[in-house]
């Protein structure tokens, strides 16, 4: 009987560390430099602090990027958010763009940000960037022109 109550109290506390807020499934296609590339299904975990994304093919998770406070983990290899920009994406790009992106969050401070019914559009032109970035009920759009950076996520 003690034993059951140790486990059940365990259980309790352990469960409480990390406040889960939600989980979305999604068509994800992400499309940067020549070294990321993904086009399958995921699922999108979103905590008090941190955010994860799960890869999916043929039913089997391939990868999770994990995108916490200070850095973005893919699988178990981890680097600050400027140095993720610089090696997958483009180094002019502020450092939780991704983050920002997958949590649905405005960017480059709401430059240019029109609201619409369910959600919002932003159209960012600066040097080397060209950005058209939509966010609705249904989808995530990211892409810059210029650069040939897109994340798309759908929801299924």
């Amino acid at each position: 009987m003690l034993k059951i109550l140790v486990s059940l109290i365990s259980i309790i506390f352990l469960s409480s560390c990390a406040k889960y807020e939600n989980t979305t499934s999604y068509k994800i296609l992400i499309k940067a430099k020549s070294n990321l590339s993904f086009l399958d299904t995921g699922f999108v975990d979103v905590y008090s602090n941190k955010t994860v994304v799960k890869l999916f093919s043929a039913s089997s998770v391939v990868s999770t990027i994990t995108l916490g406070v200070s850095s973005i983990c893919i699988d178990k290899i981890c680097m600050p958010y400027d140095r993720f920009n610089k090696k997958f994406l483009n180094e002019l790009y502020p450092d939780k763009l991704l983050k920002n992106i997958i949590n649905k969050n405005p960017i480059y401070d709401k430059q240019n940000l029109i609201k619409t019914n369910n959600g919002f559009i932003q159209n960012i032109r600066l040097n080397n960037i060209e950005i058209e970035y939509k966010v609705s009920n249904k989808e995530i759009y990211f892409k810059d022109r210029l650069n040939r950076i897109k994340v798309e996520f759908y929801k299924l």
